[in-house]
């Protein structure tokens, strides 16, 4: 899955350029006198699956049930339950989220069980079956999958020159375990860990678009001066890769850190206008940093609007638990 045919489609999904994957992903195509088979066979698998993950990035989550349900692969089994699960968490059915977590575990269970260990050809399913129990907040179950396709990747990966690091197939599957353990090891707050991680990452490609947004997340959590820094690495992808939504909503979030409301709210204004167009995030930003800059705007309405449309967004669901127990407290049940 690591075709150098795939390198800008891996690019584009690291940087959230949904929009350019899903108009160039379709001229990916074998070359028809130099392809073994089974590399060309691999080619499409890859195509696809970064085709349906750019359609999960911008909420076409149907469109990815509809298409990768007629596909026996594991990696497209996989970005189906991602797509199932998130569609499932939109309109706050347990039911079917909990089914894709299931299928996930699944999926995950039979690779091993199958290869007796965790093989470079289930790396990226693994990765991304491990993004479903993110989202289901089982931090602890994908990091143990990360981990233990870390350390086998990591083996397989020993002994190679640094320019054979930053192309081989194994080193960028690597990245990819690393990267996921960078945002679980965030999520609990373990900065110190997920700085390690980042300086794995960095001994095998420093450039990369995803070693370089992993540093920017793992700066942005370390107070403002590092900010300043997180900001950079911002301006830098943004330069090799456009202005796609998701690093707009990380320079935003670098401005706020350092208390720059005004040019954050401009930054996000921009994201609300780029080619990925409008996400949830971005509005909630946007909300965020327009009541620093003018406390005087009332948000009920933008809010009562998030409650409906997506109230298992985590700032929606912090803020809704925040309210009720405020209201208890005021009416004296506590």
């Amino acid at each position: 899955m690591a075709s150098e045919d795939l390198y800008e489609l891996r690019n584009a999904l690291a940087t959230g350029n949904y929009t350019y994957i899903i108009s160039e992903a379709p001229q990916v195509k074998p070359c028809p006198y130099s392809s073994k088979p089974e590399d060309a066979k691999a080619l499409e698998i890859g195509r696809d699956y970064f085709l349906a993950m750019a359609q999960i990035g911008l909420g076409r989550h149907n469109a990815v049930v509809a298409e990768m349900s007629q596909s026996g692969h594991e990696l497209h089994k996989a970005a189906l339950h991602l797509a199932q699960y998130l569609k499932a968490d939109k309109v706050g059915n347990q039911g079917q989220k909990d089914a894709a977590v299931e299928a996930s575990q699944a999926l995950v269970d039979e690779a091993l069980a199958r290869d007796g260990e965790a093989k470079e050809d289930s790396a990226l399913m693994a990765v991304t079956a491990a993004t479903v129990m993110i989202h289901a907040g089982e931090l602890e179950t994908a990091h143990k999958w990360m981990r233990t396709w870390q350390v086998n990747l990591a083996k397989k990966a020993e002994g190679r020159s640094q320019e054979q690091s930053t192309t081989s197939g194994v080193c960028v599957l690597l990245l990819y375990c690393q990267s996921s353990l960078v945002d679980i090891y965030l999520r609990i707050n373990n900065t110190k860990h997920a700085e390690q991680e980042l300086k794995n990452m960095k001994k095998i490609d420093e450039d990369s678009a995803i070693t370089m947004l992993s540093e920017a997340w793992v700066l942005l959590r370390k107070g403002e001066k590092e900010a300043r820094d997180a900001a950079v690495r911002f301006e830098d992808l943004k330069g090799k890769y456009g202005h796609t939504s998701l690093l707009l909503n990380g320079t935003a979030l670098c401005q706020m850190a350092q208390g720059k409301y005004q040019d954050a709210l401009s930054t996000l204004e921009e994201a609300q206008s780029s080619r990925d167009g409008y996400n949830d995030d971005t509005q909630i930003n946007h909300m965020i940093c327009e009541a620093q800059v003018n406390p005087t705007v009332d948000h009920k309405a933008a809010i009562a609007g998030l409650k409906q449309s997506v109230p298992n967004h985590p700032w929606v669901w912090k803020y809704s638990n925040l309210e009720d127990r405020f209201d208890e407290l005021a009416a004296g049940d506590c």
